[in-house]
């Protein structure tokens, strides 16, 4: 045999080790599986710190109503503006959690993992929809703080609505947490841990 064909045929053998190996330690290391856990993981800090400050958002909000016909307007102002701030935020951090979910479900990963992703990422953008209507609901309150009983009294009718679509929308939220949560649940390994 030739030494060219005897270079060559080296060379392909070579680059055939080299490619098993490389696929090998992608293998080793988790590949898209894993990738795609640490971006849910990631993500799971996010939501982590939304519910914190809900806390705080629930406080403040259960505070409205009474406030809302007083004539202290300074401290309805307030409340508002700093619920307001709040929801901002955790607004930004959904959107976070939402972006880490959808590139993690760009990976290749299992059917189960897909599913799991899209109940998470529907989650975070049904929250994120919820909030924008709480914000809504600030705006209206606020832009009425000033005007007389009839208006305040028409815009406490508005947010009211307005807080029933939020509910609804933080329930459908909710449902679909609770369905991620199951599926994590049935398939151990699935997600390393779920919140």
């Amino acid at each position: 045999m030739p030494l060219n064909k005897i270079e060559s045929l080296i060379r392909l053998c070579l680059l055939v080790v080299v490619a098993l190996s490389c696929s090998r330690l992608t293998s080793i290391a988790g590949g898209p599986e894993r990738e795609a856990r640490g971006l849910i993981n990631s993500s799971q800090e996010d939501l982590a710190a939304v519910r914190k400050m809900d806390s705080d958002l629930n406080s403040k909000m259960t505070r409205i109503p009474s406030l809302y016909l007083s004539k202290n307007t300074n401290e309805i102002n307030s409340l508002l503006d700093d619920s307001n701030k709040l929801v901002e935020h955790e607004v930004e951090l959904l959107k976070r959690a939402a972006e880490k979910l959808d590139k993690a479900s760009q990976l290749k990963v299992g059917d189960k993992m897909k599913e799991y992703l899209a109940l998470k990422k529907g989650a975070a953008q049904k929250r994120i929809e919820g909030y924008t209507e709480a914000g809504k609901m600030f705006k209206v309150l606020r832009d009425s703080v000033n005007g007389n009983n009839a208006a305040k009294r028409k815009a406490q009718a508005a947010s009211q609505e307005l807080n029933s679509q939020v509910r609804k929308t933080f329930e459908e939220a909710g449902e679909l947490e609770h369905k991620a949560a199951e599926l994590a649940r049935q398939n151990p390994g699935l997600v390393d841990k779920e919140t």
